[in-house]
């Protein structure tokens, strides 16, 4: 069972949202509404099997106060009965540098693995997690180093874990698969 914690608004597609996670019954819906911004939606263009385009409805301003404190508090309750924390906001700008901090914390506290999927170009901002998964691309922009060989994505890493003390780093690859 997955406890899902994020930040949806008062729309449509916040109540086809809470609809579909209610139709699942291994996650448990801790979504916390926001009054100022709509549920992201994304709509993809197709052709063949191809996306042509992708148009995207959302805001990602930084949380205001008030959703910063309903998410923190959703963390602290959900955390102790979880075995592991996945951090990932696609950079929605839901998972500031304080909330993230926070939610580690709280995972820290209770002894569970912290997994994030690093959208901010800065992962010290990561720093406490075991393990962080940006792609190639995310991983050459924080590191201003080369990610096209296998012996370049091993250096970004290294050069990743000393700087944020995060000891484990996997690299997607796209075609080229992870390490």
């Amino acid at each position: 069972q997955a406890e899902l914690i994020g930040l949806r608004g008062r729309d449509a597609g916040a109540a086809e949202l809470a609809r579909l996670v209610a139709s699942q019954a291994e996650l448990i819906d801790r979504m916390v509404e926001s009054a100022t911004r709509p549920t992201t939606c994304k709509m993809r263009v197709i052709a063949g099997n191809q996306q042509v385009v992708r148009v995207d409805d959302e805001l990602s301003a930084p949380l205001d106060g008030a959703e910063s404190v309903a998410l923190a508090a959703c963390i602290s309750a959900a955390v102790p009965g979880c075995a592991a924390l996945v951090l990932s906001d696609y950079g929605k700008g839901v998972l500031s540098r304080s909330l993230i901090e926070i939610a580690i914390g709280f995972a820290r506290a209770q002894g569970i693995p912290v997994l994030a999927d690093p959208k901010n170009d800065d992962f010290r901002h990561y720093a406490g997690a075991d393990l962080i998964t940006p792609n190639a691309r995310e991983l050459a922009r924080a590191t201003r180093l080369p990610t096209s060989t296998e012996a370049e994505v091993a250096a970004a890493a290294r050069a990743v874990m000393a700087a944020t003390g995060i000891p484990a780093v996997l690299c997607t690859r796209a075609e080229k698969g992870m390490m």
